[in-house]
């Protein structure tokens, strides 16, 4: 899925940028004010984000990444005056990050357990809107007794019986680290602990 601009006729239409690889696509872009730069996001051949683009206009030049490397970027905005690009990007959570441009380095605006997700300019380039939220994901079973909420801190998910079925075991994230903890539950006993 490339992007493509053309007249209001669909007339003229040309290729702006167009993915490397055959299954990668184009998912956003934004004109900068200027008219001269495009900053992309795209998806690569496996369903990954990779990190942001700027691609020039004219098609004539290279992609140039944006943000931190090798991090996902979901959405992007320029200021008003094209000197800075705003970006959601997934460090720990998504976060938004701004770097100036056409050199700087990227620097981190926001932080905390939420994640930021898009990213809505104001037209005085003082402020921006954003959605921001937080996930949540638990491990519920339902037996001849009914429903039980297995786990009830932190992000849970894959859980998986043990052999005997006497034993429950999940993922769980706490929200203070990146990485997930295996735990189990025993489902005699009902108590649970991080393996």
């Amino acid at each position: 899925m490339a992007l493509v601009t053309s007249d209001e006729s669909r007339g003229d239409s040309r290729d702006v940028y167009v993915p490397p690889s055959e299954r990668g696509m184009v998912h956003h872009s934004y004109l900068s004010p200027d008219g001269r730069s495009v900053l992309i996001v795209q998806m690569g051949s496996q369903g990954e984000f990779p990190p942001c683009r700027v691609v020039p206009f004219q098609g004539a030049g290279d992609a140039k990444v944006v943000g931190p490397a090798n991090r996902e970027c979901l959405s992007g905005a320029w200021s008003p005056d094209g000197k800075w690009i705003y970006l959601t990007v997934n460090t720990d959570a998504f976060h938004i990050w701004r770097q100036r441009f056409p050199q700087g380095q990227p620097e981190q605006l926001t932080f905390g357990p939420t994640s930021q997700e898009g990213i809505a300019m104001a037209p005085d380039g003082k402020s921006l809107i954003t959605a921001v939220g937080s996930q949540d994901s638990t491990v519920w079973m339902h037996d001849k007794d009914g429903d039980h909420q297995i786990s009830s801190e932190g992000y849970a998910s894959s859980p998986k019986f043990s052999s005997d079925g006497r034993s429950l075991y999940f993922l769980m994230a706490n929200g203070q680290t990146r990485d997930q903890e295996l735990w189990v539950e025993d489902l005699v006993s009902r108590k649970m602990e991080r393996v």
